[in-house]
């Protein structure tokens, strides 16, 4: 994770997904098509709807799973004035307009019955609304835009001259306003209109649906399903992509709580194959290929995904395959091994583990953070003193240092081990706040220590003034200055997620916590009206308006607001007690790592063997000037 990235440009709604309409969890799901024999479907790039057009371009087709009664209004209403224009053009003057050329367009709203007798003459538009075979009470579909525009042909003669023939032949085609214009339009009056948000969390059933369209809309970002592309990660790092190694992990672990929270499981495939495929070599989250950007918080957020889907009953990989709970434990153990806590500033982790990378010299608070939360959790799941010691000793040495500050309980960012940590970055970021906050719940969870209770308790209060101002997240140390990095953009979806789970293992502290949550995942959801979609969520969410960029960072974040709004219905984290069953290996990670270099002692045998080759060495090149010799 780059601390110092540069903000880049965020890349292009991935588009190859509109063929078909997005999943909308088990009650909104359409039947996708692979044929329409009367139909060609395609995608108008600038609108980002999927259009299903007719053959005989008469009637378009956009689906979308919110369109506001504001929205449509204007939608008819440009559209038909543009229409009309267009038919009052020199090309149309020699043709009187006929009453009955009037474009309209009207919303099969989310019943079934409404489009089965519109196009009762077709096939159902399969994919795009609901399969035809499918019972309305069973699957409700997509509401979708028709939009229909019919002329009345102009009389020919009898017996036309070829000349006239061709002409009036040109003008009946060229009363047919083109789908591209259409279509353009209809893009054109949804980025102009589109001022609300197309979102509700007013009831469980409205944040459910609006949270599986934020999901879906992150989703795009993500690559790694295509052919060609490395399952797992988010296009990157720069300047390949916007994104580093470890926000691939954060997200899994978001989709997690999506699918515990909302039980729509139609991301599980994906992220099982994005979770397995990054393990490495080792199985401890640090693939080889990643090596020039690992940091101990990049492997941290992996395995905290994987802690995460072991508490939440994760479907578990195949025998065959590295498990959920193994696979934090050896994440744990890597970043315990005595090469990663080194004597500088008196312990500790740094920020990157090969020596080479810049930040090694660094030691922060999101690394450790990491490795404290995973710890606490590692302890209340499997009861191992061990991860608790370790807890105990992050913490203590955090205070030492100086980025806990015990009194306000404010956390810093980090310091340069080369100044024995004296000199701090006293920059405060929410992330820090809310994985400390986690870590100390589940510590107090597990072992009732009051201790443990006021840590956590002084925490959130902290952060909530912090980082909550007027009740909405912001992200204090960039948000209103501009200067956020693209790792940043994620940072108040962590807390909000990691706040929720709080409330379920300390819930004295739930009064407190929920109130600002709902509050601020509002303002959240209220901003998100722009891309493409008309829906697409910014970072500014106090401010109440889109601010004009988006990317997986913005969605993400949007969706862990949303659906850590559920908690209150969801199932406690478990352990190995309490009904959890994944697999375990105490030893997992052991085999130390292959990151950091070291000399090893030079050995009388290899002086040896260096004599030996020394003089091979000089014997072949005395021979080789001799014959040279020789040769002159």
């Amino acid at each position: 994770m780059s601390s110092s990235e540069m903000q880049q440009p965020q890349p292009p709604l991935n588009t190859q997904h509109l063929t078909t309409a997005p999943p909308l969890g088990p009650l909104h799901r359409c039947t996708p098509t692979t044929s329409l024999p009367w139909c060609r479907p395609r995608l108008d790039f600038s609108v980002g709807l999927p259009a299903c057009l007719p053959l005989n371009n008469n009637i378009i087709i956009l689906c979308s799973p919110s369109f506001s009664r504001a929205l449509r209004t204007r939608l008819r209403t440009r559209l038909r004035t543009r229409l009309r224009t267009r038919l009052r053009t020199r090309r149309h003057s020699r043709r009187r307009l006929d009453p009955r050329d009037r474009p309209s367009a009207s919303l099969i709203p989310h019943r079934c019955s409404p489009f089965f007798r519109l196009n009762r003459h077709r096939p159902t538009v399969e994919g795009f609304l609901t399969h035809r075979t499918q019972s309305c009470a069973s699957s409700a579909p997509w509401p979708a835009l028709v939009l229909r525009h019919s002329f009345r042909r102009p009389r020919l003669r009898l017996s036309p001259s070829p000349r006239a023939s061709a002409r009036r032949r040109s003008n009946m085609k060229s009363s047919l306003p083109s789908t591209a214009v259409a279509v353009t339009m209809l893009s054109m009056a949804m980025r102009t209109s589109a001022q609300d948000s197309p979102f509700s969390i007013d009831t469980v059933d409205a944040t459910k649906k609006t949270a599986s369209v934020l999901a879906w809309d992150m989703m795009q970002y993500y690559k790694g399903n295509l052919s060609g592309h490395v399952p797992g990660i988010l296009p990157g790092p720069p300047p390949a992509g916007d994104y580093y190694w470890w926000e691939g992990g954060a997200m899994w672990g978001t989709l997690i709580d999506y699918w515990a929270w909302t039980g729509d499981s139609s991301y599980n495939d994906v992220i099982m194959q994005a979770m397995q495929f990054q393990v490495g070599e080792d199985k401890d989250y640090m693939p080889r290929n990643v090596t020039a950007s690992l940091g101990n918080d990049d492997q941290g957020f992996w395995g905290m995904s994987a802690m995460l889907a072991a508490e939440q009953k994760f479907p578990d990989p195949p025998s065959d395959k590295p498990q959920w709970l193994a696979l934090a434990q050896a994440v744990f153990n890597t970043q315990a091994s005595p090469d990663r806590h080194d004597k500088t500033c008196n312990g500790g982790l740094r920020w990157q583990i090969p020596f080479a990378n810049n930040g090694y010299n660094y030691k922060n608070s999101i690394a450790n953070g990491c490795f404290f939360n995973l710890g606490a959790r590692l302890y209340r799941y499997t009861g191992n003193q061990t991860y608790l010691d370790w807890a105990v000793k992050t913490w203590d040495w955090m205070e030492q240092v100086g980025f806990i500050d015990g009194t306000t309980y404010a956390i810093y960012d980090g310091a340069n081990v080369n100044d024995d940590c004296k000199d701090i970055n006293k920059a405060q970021f929410s992330y820090n706040n809310g994985v400390f906050a986690q870590g100390a719940a589940f510590l107090y969870n597990a072992t009732q220590d009051a201790v443990w209770e006021q840590r956590a308790t002084k925490l959130v209060q902290t952060g909530l003034k912090n980082f909550f101002p007027n009740g909405v997240a912001v992200e204090i140390s960039c948000e209103n200055v501009g200067t956020c990095t693209t790792d940043m953009l994620t940072f108040k979806g962590f807390v909000h997620r990691w706040y929720s789970v709080i409330t379920q293992i300390m819930p004295s502290l739930a009064p407190t916590i929920l109130p600002t949550l709902k509050k601020s995942a509002e303002a959240a959801i209220k901003q998100c009206t722009g891309g493409a979609l008309g829906r697409q969520c910014g970072l500014k969410w106090a401010s109440g308006t889109y601010d004009g960029k988006t990317g997986a960072g913005q969605e993400m974040a949007a969706l862990a607001a949303v659906s850590s709004l559920l908690i209150n219905s969801a199932k406690v984290p478990v352990t190995e007690k309490t009904g959890g069953t994944s697999k375990g290996d105490p030893n997992a990670g052991s085999a130390g790592d292959d990151f950091q270099q070291h000399v090893a002692p030079i050995t009388a045998a290899d002086k040896a063997g260096a004599g030996i080759l020394t003089a091979v060495i000089l014997g072949c090149a005395g021979g080789m000037f001799g014959w040279m010799s020789l040769g002159a």
